[in-house]
């Protein structure tokens, strides 16, 4: 199975999938952060995170895939019509428990011609899949709403293979919503139907959803003149991986706190499997990577 990195944002309570590679360089630029941070404060200068080196930014702004549609298209073989009933699918989480993360609207509509409009009359005449071999099939896709999805998403677009070539949707930009809405139609023809083609048709057909997740601005910035950063940083272990922390920090403000604890990033992999896998994976180090941002979290929510 595919190694992933599962990033949690406990303010919204939204997590994201990224691959250990794209964790890797995010956290790289946080552990940075955080050193100058504390470099900052031991010579008493003053130091403000950019906007774009902030923690949940580079962990959680970040384009994954959120949840596949699967589709059975054998009725595709007799022309048929999507159901009405059976337009919005089930968007299955790509990753652990494996869940319904919510529906995406997919209609097949048969069509006499790759140029020809839809025709609800038009149905060709195939009693047996083998009455389909030697002729023509066209059908048109139209995928509408991706609807319910468990995060507020910025970006969103739908990719798919069908019979061996890739197409995806327009990517939706801007959306600060849960139901994305498309508009995407797509025309597919096949000269001469042949028996792996029909073999194709009775198999499973996926639909991947791609999402980037909205990310609200944070009240505070990250910086010297943060009383809590300053406070967690002092009394915990240094960034650059030590020891255990000398308690303090107890007077900070608990929504404060809860802030710093999404920006850090509580990650884990899904299960000892993975923890495994990512132990051999680059010679360890995306497993040394989570042990030392466990350490950071630590060192600034004591």
């Amino acid at each position: 199975p595919k190694v992933n990195v599962k990033v949690i944002n406990n303010l919204t309570d939204e997590s994201i999938i990224i691959d250990p590679f794209e964790f890797m360089k995010s956290y790289s630029v946080v552990k940075d952060e955080m050193m100058r941070l504390s470099m900052a404060i031991e010579s008493g200068r003053e130091y403000e995170v950019d906007d774009d080196k902030d923690p949940i930014k580079m962990l959680f702004d970040n384009t994954f895939q959120l949840g596949t549609t699967t589709i059975f298209p054998e009725y595709l073989i007799y022309g048929l019509s999507t159901d009405d009933d059976e337009e919005n699918q089930d968007i299955k989480n790509i990753s652990a428990p494996y869940n319904n993360v919510g529906k995406l609207q997919v209609v097949w509509n048969p069509l006499e011609g790759p140029d020809a409009e839809f025709d609800e009359d038009y149905m060709p005449e195939i009693d047996d899949p083998s009455d389909l071999i030697g002729k023509p099939w066209t059908y048109k896709l139209k995928i509408g709403s991706c609807a319910a999805l468990p995060i507020i998403v910025d970006e969103c677009q739908i990719l798919y293979t069908f019979n061996g070539q890739e197409f995806s949707t327009d990517k939706l930009m801007e959306q600060s919503t849960h139901n994305p809405e498309f508009t995407y139609e797509m025309v597919h023809h096949v000269d001469c139907v042949d028996q792996e083609f029909l073999d194709y048709l009775m198999k499973p057909f996926e639909i991947d959803i791609h999402c980037s997740p909205k990310v609200m601005g944070m009240k505070t910035k990250v910086s010297t003149a943060n009383k809590t950063v300053v406070d967690n940083l002092k009394a915990g272990v240094m960034v650059s991986g030590g020891g255990g922390g000398g308690g303090g920090g107890g007077s900070a403000d608990a929504g404060e706190l809860e802030q710093l604890r999404a920006k850090v990033k509580e990650l884990e992999a899904e299960n000892a499997a993975l923890r495994e896998e990512n132990a051999a994976l680059k010679g360890g180090r995306v497993v040394g990577g989570l042990e030392e941002a466990k350490a950071l979290d630590k060192s600034l929510n004591q």
